[in-house]
């Protein structure tokens, strides 16, 4: 069961001079990401791009994979408390996107592990090769460096960051509850997406 909810949050890309190339080139790569993401690696679970949390920034796509689910009904919102309950459950993972400046998005994907499981900084292969070369701050921080091709679609995990959990169990679970808010407002309005239509 896929669910891809539509968050409030304003594009942070849109506050860049309107004929910018590269908010457009980054709005690209989220999306591509996503979709590959929800093919090849969590083809279940809910999640959306642009998911805000206060103190915390904006993170690119927040995802919540369903694993080990026991029932048909996994996910589903049944009631608010029993969706947040499940989403307790599973990992949360805040991916942050730069096509460039691996060093932002560093500072970004490490600032999510205070509400998320996982934090990780998706990169073009050229922009990661700059990133390697740092690969120790990766694994001392605990936070991903991922790589994506968005022509032939391949994600290459070159740091995986440990799922230690959130560092802040408060943030966590506020985030948990944004988001159950939306799945619940999406389900009793009819407005869940397939992973597999064009955002």
């Amino acid at each position: 069961m896929t669910q891809l909810l539509k968050f409030k949050a304003r594009d942070p890309r849109l506050n860049l001079p309107p004929r910018s190339g590269r908010k457009r080139a980054e709005a690209n790569f989220v999306i591509k990401f996503m979709h590959a993401y929800l093919r090849q690696v969590a083809s279940s679970g809910v999640g959306g791009k642009h998911f805000a949390l206060p103190g915390f920034g904006i993170a690119d796509f927040v995802w919540i994979a369903w694993r080990n689910a026991t029932n048909d009904d996994e996910g589903t919102a049944l009631s608010l408390e029993r969706l947040k309950a499940r989403l307790m459950k599973h990992r949360l993972t805040a991916f942050e996107m730069k096509l460039v400046d691996w060093r932002k998005g560093f500072a970004q994907a490490y600032r999510y592990g205070h509400f998320a499981d996982r934090g990780v900084l998706v990169v073009p292969p050229n922009t990661a090769k700059a990133a390697l070369e740092h690969k120790h701050l990766f694994q001392h921080l605990n936070v991903g460096l991922w790589s994506f091709d968005p022509d032939s679609e391949t994600i290459r995990k070159h740091v995986n960051p440990k799922s230690l959990g959130a560092r802040n169990a408060h943030a966590r679970a506020k985030a948990v509850e944004l988001i159950c808010r939306r799945a619940n407002f999406s389900k009793s309005g009819k407005q869940f997406y397939s992973f597999s239509q064009r955002l």
